[in-house]
């Protein structure tokens, strides 16, 4: 059976059959009257099945093989990058497939190096061989998605791709996630590896080069100061007068949301030279296939525990501490469970009919409870070094900010300015030899596990729960950074601090899993602490002193 592959436009291909037992229709949507059970199987969310019913689409099929089956994206074509993706499962299930000559080009454009040897940068910078390696392949490869780890110098190997790789080096827009980071990549290329044509477009420049051969801008900045982000104008301007002819994401996973403003963004570039930065290449599969039908397929990947077995970046040690609640007593736990299995609130014993409102009422309820906080305080004030503690709500940093007795203490929210935040990275990274001070930042885990830069951190403290791939390994990567030279070892402290309750635990369970595939480690618990009964409103007044060996 004969499949062509062929381009519909810059970002979307079809599926062309000639062979009369599968039924072309438009923009790749293609009906089987014999379904593979295991291609359904192992496509899953790559391709939507349904089966043909009076009145439409159902959404639903059977694997009988009575039915009439289609076989298609949601909007009745595929994303240029997931090409190859396609064409191997059709392959591997007994198709023959073609790719027509143009959408070879959109998917493996042709890149050349400027010249036979690498271009380093200053003489203070030079590549390690994995960053190298990423170059050569984006030369080889032309677009895709680079999967390397938080700290593994990133910015390095974008400088090196736009420096030595001619279509890259012509006209660039790379697209940051938060706005702090523009000026720290734009200070990066110009003062440490002295790439000189490189410009900035945000609230610090306000005004599009049109002329630089890199220009690094933000999503925040982009879709700011308009009622409709998807109408904005930055981002038209960008559109109509950049004439970019590569774009470089970094932190490709947010395009994981095919309905987030950046993946419709990024859609309406032409161009094929698009690649991808990321350390948290998304693990469900729907967000998946969409960053690869975006930008294309991985064409690099390091992982973190070679890196840091190379002692190219530093090593973690995880200490978990499961702070225990009596559970058999009703004001010592939001909800209980009764004798037919309905879940109840402890007080009003009404019933919960979702999971997400016995997560918020458990999360509420521990955010509020001064003798779990004050524990969580007393294991901060004991470690040895700088921390960053990451919390969910607003409501919840405030009490542990007000209360820890830590002189140097910040707080940085989503309303927290970016001068501020630059001005707190500069205090910390300056007192480095300082003996006599110690610094402790309490941030919302939302908006400090990325576009934060500190160099002088030595723990990272989880008090918020949580069980996200990217949250969890972009906060560890606050302390797993880059070493000043190979070769030698340093250790950081992650401090998992979670509670003996259903969402809690789960949780955590859920973050020894990605610790065990991301990081090779398996944790376990260091210590219990009891909450003493009783004291969710008491006053703090306690200083727990036992974990000086961490």
């Amino acid at each position: 059976m004969l499949l062509t592959i062929s381009s519909l436009n810059k970002v979307h291909f079809k599926l062309m059959a000639a062979d009369f037992k599968i039924i072309p229709y438009s923009k790749g949507r293609v009906q089987l009257t014999s379904p593979d059970e295991e291609l359904l199987k192992e496509a899953g969310v790559l391709f939507s099945y349904q089966k043909k019913v009076y009145g439409g689409w159902a959404t639903d099929y059977d694997l009988s093989g009575t039915g009439i089956y289609s076989c298609f994206s949601p909007s009745y074509s595929f994303k240029t990058g997931l090409t190859l993706e396609v064409a191997s499962i059709l392959t591997k299930h007994g198709y023959k497939v073609v790719i027509d000559k143009e959408l070879k080009q959109q998917v493996k454009p042709e890149c050349h190096f400027v010249s036979e040897e690498l271009i380093q940068p200053h003489a203070d910078f030079t590549y390690r061989d994995y960053q190298e390696r990423a170059i050569k392949n984006v030369q080889a490869k032309g677009r895709g998605l680079l999967d390397s780890p938080t700290s593994s110098g990133k910015s390095l190997i974008l400088y090196g791709i736009c420096s030595n790789i001619k279509e890259y080096s012509e006209r660039t827009l790379i697209i940051v996630p938060r706005t702090q980071l523009v000026g720290q990549f734009y200070k990066e290329w110009k003062t440490e590896y002295g790439f000189n044509d490189v410009s900035m477009y945000s609230k610090k420049n306000p005004v599009l080069d049109e002329k630089a051969k890199v220009v690094i801008t933000n999503y925040q900045w982009l879709v700011k100061g308009t009622t409709n982000k998807f109408e904005s104008t930055r981002a038209n301007e960008i559109l109509k007068k950049g004439k970019f002819k590569a774009i470089i994401v970094d932190e490709a996973h947010s395009i994981g949301d095919a309905g987030s403003w950046i993946s419709k963004f990024i859609n309406k570039f032409s161009t094929p030279y698009k690649l991808g930065c990321t350390g948290t290449i998304p693990d469900e599969k729907s967000k998946y296939w969409n960053v690869v039908g975006t930008i294309g397929p991985v064409i690099f990947k390091e992982e973190t525990v070679n890196l840091q077995n190379r002692n190219q970046i530093a090593k973690i040690k995880i200490f978990p501490f499961e702070i225990t609640h009596n559970t058999r007593k009703r004001s010592e736990i939001p909800f209980y469970r009764d004798k037919y299995g309905t879940y109840r609130d402890s007080i009003t014993n009404e019933p919960y009919n979702d999971g997400k409102g016995l997560y918020e009422a458990e999360y509420k309820f521990l955010e509020k409870h001064n003798g779990a906080n004050n524990i969580i305080l007393d294991i901060i004030e004991s470690l040895q070094g700088n921390s960053i503690v990451l919390v969910e709500h607003k409501e919840h940093i405030k009490y542990l900010y007000d209360n820890c007795k830590i002189e140097n203490k910040f707080m940085i929210t989503g309303d927290t300015n970016v001068d501020y935040r630059l001005e707190v990275s500069k205090v910390i990274d300056a007192c480095k030899n300082c003996q006599d001070k110690q610094f402790v930042i309490f941030g919302i885990s939302g908006c400090i596990s990325t576009g934060i830069s500190i160099k002088n951190l030595q723990n990272v403290v989880f008090c918020c729960g949580g069980k996200s791939l990217v949250k969890v390994c972009q906060s560890i990567g606050r302390v797993v950074r880059k070493l000043e030279a190979d070769g030698v070892e340093e250790t950081y402290n992650v401090i998992d601090i979670y509670h003996n309750l259903l969402f809690s635990k789960k949780h955590y369970e859920s973050r020894c899993k990605i610790y065990k595939t991301r990081f090779n480690k398996m944790p376990k618990i260091y210590k219990h602490i009891m909450v003493a009964e009783d004291t969710q409103n008491e006053v703090r007044d306690s200083n727990y002193k036992e974990l000086n060996e961490l």
